[in-house]
C-alpha cells in the first residue's frame, strides 16, 4: 500500500482535513473546523492510521458501512449498532 501525505485528503469544497502531522485539522490547522468537521477529521484520522494494517477486504467492509450510513441518513432512518455475533 502506498503511503500517502495528509495534504493529498481534502473535503468537497477542496479544504484540507488533516494537519501535517495528519491529525485532524481543517484547512490543516490542528483542531479547527465546526463539530461536523472535527467529527469528519477524527474517522479520517483513525482510517489514515489503520488502513496500512487492514486487507482490502476489510476496508470494503468499511466502505460498505460508510454507504450503509450514509443511505440510512438520506432515507431520514436509524440503525441501532451491528451486535457482535
Amino acid at each position: 500500500m502506498r503511503e500517502f501525505q495528509p495534504r493529498e485528503f481534502t473535503n468537497c469544497y477542496g479544504r484540507r482535513v488533516l494537519d501535517v502531522a495528519g491529525q485532524q485539522g481543517m484547512g490543516g490547522v490542528t483542531g479547527l473546523g465546526s463539530a461536523t468537521e472535527v467529527r469528519c477529521g477524527l474517522v479520517l484520522e483513525a482510517l489514515v492510521r489503520h488502513a496500512p494494517h487492514l486487507a482490502a477486504f476489510q476496508l470494503d467492509d468499511i466502505i460498505r458501512w460508510c454507504h450503509q450510513l450514509r443511505d440510512g441518513v438520506e432515507s431520514g432512518q436509524t440503525q441501532e449498532a451491528p451486535v457482535a455475533e
